[in-house]
């Protein structure tokens, strides 16, 4: 509550929805409090979504609250009634007495809205307790979410946009991405105005994999190539000697393969192995441990 409805860091910000009249987040705490106490067992007593919207779409959901309303009231009603759909059909195969349906005017939510990025972008917080003794679980959330609002969208006639972080998942899987992962490697790339040394490590080593790739080379060659750049290609092996991966250090710093973006069957063993040096796809032989 305290992050949407703060006046110091969004100044802006909307109470446009929702079931309770909070205006702060001192009365929305105090509100949602109200709730939480019939039920202090539940440890998460509340869930937060997101819903943003394409900046084609910005300026007419920015004009139209009545419209952004209707969206979120269509969320909460949705996700609260879907979990009692698949629990009252997992009591009835069970042979239970289903649940008593929940009444969604019956739990607290509020819908705050933020500009400061730029575009439209509203939150909705929905207390999980409700007010008849009824209480939402919440099972899969996230996924039933994304579920609801490709609906949403279709029913609205909004566009889609990609989920958040998949656009940077995907920038993260390019070889040659620079985009930095931390606050140390931002704060790397603010005082260097270059790639975090991770990137270009990753680009340096993947570099040299691809251009060697179907020859016949090894971790011994990729060693030497990557000492003269200062750049260190360790094995790194578990008490009984097998194989379980690489680190790379530079700059006094250190990093896995999967750190570097080998991941699957993408590791620096894997690439290694097709450059030639087949002998990095054998195992030591575990060792059996008479208890």
């Amino acid at each position: 509550m305290e992050y949407l409805l703060n006046e110091r860091k969004h100044p802006e910000h909307e109470v446009i929805a929702g079931s309770v009249d909070a205006d702060t987040a001192r009365d929305a705490t105090r509100i949602f409090g109200y709730y939480r106490a019939m039920r202090p067992d539940i440890a998460k007593p509340c869930a937060h979504f997101a819903i943003g919207y394409a900046p084609e779409d910005g300026g007419r959901v920015r004009e139209h609250q009545a419209l952004r309303r209707e969206i979120a009231g269509h969320l909460v009603q949705e996700l609260i009634e879907r979990e009692y759909i698949v629990r009252a059909e997992e009591a009835a195969a069970a042979g239970r007495e289903p649940p008593r349906r929940p009444d969604p005017n019956a739990y607290a939510w509020l819908m705050v809205t933020h500009h400061e990025k730029g575009h439209v972008h509203d939150h909705v917080v929905l207390c999980r307790i409700g007010g008849d003794g009824t209480v939402w679980i919440g099972k899969n959330e996230a996924k039933v979410a994304r579920t609801i609002s490709r609906e949403l969208e279709s029913t609205y006639g909004l566009r889609e946009i990609d989920r958040p972080g998949q656009a940077l998942r995907a920038r993260q899987r390019d070889p040659q991405h620079t985009h930095p992962r931390n606050d140390r490697e931002q704060a790397e790339q603010r005082r260097t105005k270059t790639a975090p040394a991770r990137a270009q490590v990753a680009a340096r080593l993947r570099g040299w994999l691809a251009e060697h790739e179907g020859g016949r080379v090894g971790l011994a060659e990729l060693q030497a190539a990557m000492t003269r750049h200062g750049i260190q290609v360790l094995e790194r092996r578990d008490a009984y000697g097998q194989l379980r991966g690489h680190v790379v250090a530079s700059r006094g710093q250190q990093w896995t393969g999967a750190q570097l973006g080998f991941r699957g069957q993408d590791t620096i063993a894997a690439a290694l192995a097709r450059c030639g040096d087949h002998r990095l796809q054998e195992r030591s032989p575990t060792r059996t441990i008479d208890r």
